[in-house]
């Protein structure tokens, strides 16, 4: 029904009307402005704790895991076996025993101190410090039961491609190469095994093997024959990680 025309406009006893209309329409209302902000509440309870970081899956800490692995392989199939262990250090740049121990702490994930038994004294060398391992007797062949670490997906950094670039490098060298790490120690002989992180130099029958982790190489070249700085028998190069003298 049409209300009278004379009437004003109304709100009141609009919600009573239902599908009765008021006349005239009633004009929109203006709009108003915010009201002011309120004063912020009290800070919620703390969520849950999250899962600790890690830089267990770094390229960096692979290749020290990596080294770590081998060491307790050398542990267990040598453990009669006198081994060489280079330094990083100029001075003392090697030092050598037999394998004793591979201390970890309660919260390490795999060993960081490799202990040598030299005649009843025992030396201490923390991982980082080692640019290489090999057997002092000449003629020890590499055990085929040696495995290495698959290399997971490592996120991106300069440790990255370092590593996977030095892997992929020795994948293309064929013959001997010169290999230095550290301050002094230099190698010569065939690449044997180049998992990711390590890299196995060893006569082409698997003797006389040495260890280098790619985190201590400093330099390294191809060399176009199997000649070397060390003995050889039979035109068999015994591969030998040296000391180069560097005394004036």
């Amino acid at each position: 029904m049409l209300t009278n025309p004379n009437k004003s406009c109304s709100h009141e006893g609009l919600s009573a009307m239902n599908s009765e209309q008021s006349w005239p329409p009633c004009p929109p209302y203006p709009p108003y402005p915010p009201c002011p902000r309120g004063p912020a509440g009290p800070q919620g309870p703390a969520g849950p704790r999250g899962l600790p970081g890690s830089l267990n899956n770094t390229a960096i800490s692979f290749a020290y895991a990596q080294l770590a692995h081998v060491i307790e392989q050398l542990i267990e199939y040598y453990p009669d076996e006198t081994i060489t262990v280079f330094l990083s250090s100029f001075t003392p740049f090697q030092t050598s025993g037999k394998s004793y121990e591979f201390y970890k702490s309660e919260e390490g994930t795999f060993g960081g101190v490799f202990v040598l038994d030299n005649n009843g004294l025992y030396i201490s060398v923390p991982l980082n410090a080692i640019v290489g391992l090999q057997f002092e007797s000449s003629g020890i062949a590499y055990n085929p039961a040696i495995n290495f670490l698959s290399k997971p997906d490592f996120p991106p950094g300069y440790d990255t491609n370092i590593i996977t670039a030095m892997h992929d490098y020795f994948a293309t060298i064929t013959g001997s190469i010169e290999l230095h790490s550290g301050s002094r120690i230099y190698g010569i002989g065939p690449i044997y095994k180049n998992p990711y992180g390590l890299v196995v130099q060893a006569n082409a029958d698997g003797t006389d093997p040495s260890f280098t982790p790619v985190l201590t190489i400093t330099a390294f070249a191809q060399l176009e024959t199997a000649t070397s700085k060390g003995n050889s028998d039979n035109n068999v190069t015994r591969v030998r990680l040296s000391a180069a003298n560097n005394d004036k």
